[in-house]
């Protein structure tokens, strides 16, 4: 996302899934005048836009996922869904924790 800003929409029939990590690492990235800062700024665009064209009724409740074609990519079929809670896995050995 933070390298091309368009790619949330190009996964065609499949589902998204955003975990909180990358929506904070997102949030992290916003401030500046570098390519990165203007790209992450049109995703927080793209993602505000997906949550606007959604009812006001189902705003409150994602658990089942907003359409991506919903703002204007008919070729996103699938659906985008954000970790809304702590998952209850142990982290891999190995791997570096807290950063996305």
């Amino acid at each position: 996302l933070m390298h091309d800003p368009s790619s949330l929409f190009r996964f065609q029939e499949h589902d998204v899934y955003l975990p909180m990590m990358t929506l904070e690492e997102l949030d992290g990235h916003k401030k500046g005048l570098s390519e990165v800062s203007r790209h992450v700024r049109q995703v927080s665009r793209s993602l505000d836009s997906l949550i606007e064209a959604l009812p006001e009724a189902s705003r409150h409740c994602l658990s089942d996922g907003i359409p991506l074609a919903s703002i204007g990519h008919s070729d996103a079929t699938g659906r985008l869904f954000f970790q809304t809670e702590p998952l209850a896995i142990e982290p891999i050995a190995g791997l570096a924790t807290g950063k996305a």
